[in-house]
């Protein structure tokens, strides 16, 4: 799992801001014009790159050690002020009110507009203020793409990278985002998320004349998908269990890549040398939830597999064009393994990452974003899934995300990219039932729980599903009808949700706020009818009236009196 988080440390980087020169010295020359111009195109380490006619603003003042010496402390520098001896007379006549400043130091770099400048000889002092990224690319575009697996593949067999890793970090890791095929044992229960997932990057930025901010950012993400999950039990088993499987990793490493932040060097030529990035990540997680209720040795396979395209098309100013989504899912269901399910199995397995991304080691452009994607399943077995009556079994691929661009601290741009549902199977015909019997209840208090005429009663209900030992959901939805002493309506097809409480294995209580008839306004009826009751719990079993223990059929009526 180290792996996985170096590769989202590394990749997600490249997502915005790879405004990549000859990554590895392979790539076609470069065609700096006198207007500033970088035209490139190549191909190193899976990267696709290319700059077409990107456009560096002529009055940019590029300084660094190699032509000034640096007197202002990094404090002074990053409230502005700067302050330095010229070794180099060509930048002097550059150094005027309104032109841009890119100051490198060995620790930082700054994108500043000149506010007010002074010198004495060859020792300049100079005010500056906050610039943009329009203020540094004036038009041109930046198009990419990394293919991890060919990205892995290349970093493995170089000495050197594309990525500037601290000392704290192993050079030698992956660009699979995950590929975890491990068993994990949980009490009688085997479990394996069997998971690998790669993927490609593309981004594409563009900038205009005159504007502060790119007109342009399209970025998507490929993920190419393989989950293939598989559960064994040894025989009865009914827990529910919720684990992050990211927890496997040790706790030490976890806390220290969330807090640590990686510095990406970007290589951009003559014309502006080495552009620092840096990537941090808040979050990452794996959760998995998974509700077994097990009669005898069972085991059950899923396998899916297909491609997941994520991402937005952002657009500033451009004449019609409309900033949209891009979400493409071509995932689908390869086959159910017909094995000897006896009991049912639901399960969810997600995936979340949540990175935090800048540029130039400032607040001139960030992006924050938060990517869900995971496969949920209900499968429930008499024995034998073979045969189409005797199970049932439905998942679904879940996919939801949002990501925020920022400038100099300002949202630009935020977009909800994707929340989607989509079915991947639903096979058998097993009816999800269970029954409830024996009702019962007590008046809880003698005052109104809604309006004048309404009050609280605690209910009790005995209950048993067809699952040997499964036990009530916390979330039930129940629908019904009141009716008044005289045979009015009082609620016609009721629908709230109850949270159930003493629950056992045999019986469960909840409350209900019954509404009863009134005579006049000193005087309320003192009973009420419940009719047609149907409570639904959260995994859609559904039980159709309440069974009288004694006759043995359902109530057509229940009586409430207070």
């Amino acid at each position: 799992m180290k792996k996985f988080y170096l590769f989202i440390s590394t990749v997600l980087i490249m997502i915005l801001f790879s405004c990549s020169d000859d990554l590895n010295n392979s790539s076609l020359s470069e065609d700096v014009t006198p207007s500033r111009a970088i035209n490139k195109k190549g191909y190193a380490d899976g990267v696709n790159y290319s700059l077409n006619n990107l456009k560096v603003n002529p009055d940019l003042v590029k300084i660094s050690q190699e032509n000034v010496t640096i007197k202002s402390s990094e404090d002074k520098m990053k409230n502005g002020i700067f302050n330095f001896e010229i070794l180099s007379n060509e930048i002097k006549e550059k150094l005027i009110v309104g032109n841009v400043l890119y100051f490198k130091t060995e620790n930082n770099t700054y994108l500043r507009k000149i506010k007010t400048v002074s010198n004495n000889g060859n020792s300049y002092f100079l005010e500056t203020s906050e610039a943009y990224l329009g203020d540094l690319f004036s038009s041109g575009t930046i198009e990419f793409s990394v293919n991890t697996q060919q990205a892995e593949k290349a970093i493995k067999s170089k000495s050197n990278s594309l990525v500037a890793l601290g000392e704290n970090y192993d050079k030698n890791f992956t660009f699979n985002i995950i590929n975890l095929i491990k068993e994990y044992s949980y009490e009688g229960m085997v479990f394996n998320p069997n998971t690998s997932i790669s993927s490609t990057f593309n981004i594409k930025i563009g900038f205009g004349n005159s504007q502060n901010l790119p007109n342009e950012v399209i970025a998507y993400i490929e993920f190419n998908t393989i989950i293939n999950p598989y559960f064994k039990f040894d025989g009865n088993f009914n827990k529910k269990i919720n684990h992050n499987l990211i927890e496997e990793v040790p706790t030490n490493l976890l806390d220290q890549l969330k807090k640590i932040e990686l510095d990406i060097t970007i290589p951009a030529g003559d014309i502006l040398g080495d552009i620092p990035a840096k990537i941090s990540i808040d979050e990452i997680n794996f959760p998995v939830e998974i509700e077994a209720n097990i009669a005898k040795n069972s085991n059950l396979e899923l396998n899916v597999a297909g491609k997941l395209k994520v991402g937005f098309a952002y657009y500033n100013g451009i004449p019609n064009k409309k900033s949209h989504i891009i979400y493409e899912n071509s995932m689908k269901n390869l086959s159910v393994a017909k094995s000897n399910l006896t009991g049912e199995i639901i399960s969810d397995m997600g995936i979340s990452i949540i990175p935090k991304i800048t540029l130039l080691n400032t607040n001139l452009l960030h992006v924050n974003g938060n990517i869900n994607l995971g496969l949920k399943s209900l499968s429930i077995g008499n024995g034998g899934l073979n045969n189409e009556s005797e199970f049932l079994t439905k998942g679904e691929f879940y996919s939801l995300g949002k990501f925020s661009v920022n400038s100099l601290g300002v949202p630009i741009y935020t977009t909800e990219l994707f929340k989607n549902n989509k079915e991947l199977w639903n096979i058998g015909h097993l009816t999800q039932t269970f029954t409830l019997s024996n009702f019962r209840y007590y008046k809880n208090s003698p005052i109104p729980c809604s309006g004048l005429n309404s009050y609280s009663f605690n209910v009790a209900l005995d209950y048993k599903y067809p699952i040997p030992g499964k036990i009530i959901t916390d979330n039930l939805e129940i629908t019904y009808d009141v009716y008044a002493d005289n045979g009015s309506v009082l609620e016609k097809e009721k629908t709230i949700k109850i949270s159930p409480s003493n629950i056992s294995l045999k019986e469960f209580n909840f409350n209900l706020c019954i509404p009863f008839r009134r005579i006049n306004i000193y005087k309320t009826a003192k009973t009420s009818y419940l009719k047609n009751i149907k409570i639904k719990d959260a995994n859609g079993y559904v039980a159709l009236g309440i069974i009288d223990p004694i006759l043995g059929t359902p109530y057509t009526q229940i009586p409430i009196s207070r």
